[in-house]
């Protein structure tokens, strides 16, 4: 008999971008995310209250991974550096834009 897979939030998480990509945000659901975990819902609201509340976690996933250097000297350079790097953030996770929104 193989043993199950230990559950975090990390993984609850990762699973959720996954399923995002695949189904968007208006066809993203708990019950979906749980049969991809291979687990009950109510074991996921055992690590987050609700769906919101993994967006919210994803939201400040993407917000972490804004890195901005400020390398430029005028102020008008450094808003184009915060641009890009955010729109480079926000292309390399999917739906992470609407989640914002």
């Amino acid at each position: 008999m193989a043993i199950k897979e230990s559950v975090t939030k990390d993984k609850i998480i990762s699973t959720s971008w996954k399923l995002l990509q695949q189904e968007g945000l208006e066809l993203f659901s708990m019950s979906q995310l749980s049969k991809k975990l291979d687990l009950t819902v109510s074991s996921i609201y055992w690590h987050f209250n609700s769906k919101e509340a993994i967006f919210q976690e994803l939201i400040n996933q993407v917000s972490g991974e804004i890195e901005i250097s400020l390398t430029k000297n005028t102020w008008q350079e450094q808003l184009l550096e915060y641009g890009y790097a955010i729109s480079e953030a926000l292309r390399s996770r999917p739906f992470s834009a609407q989640l914002l929104i």
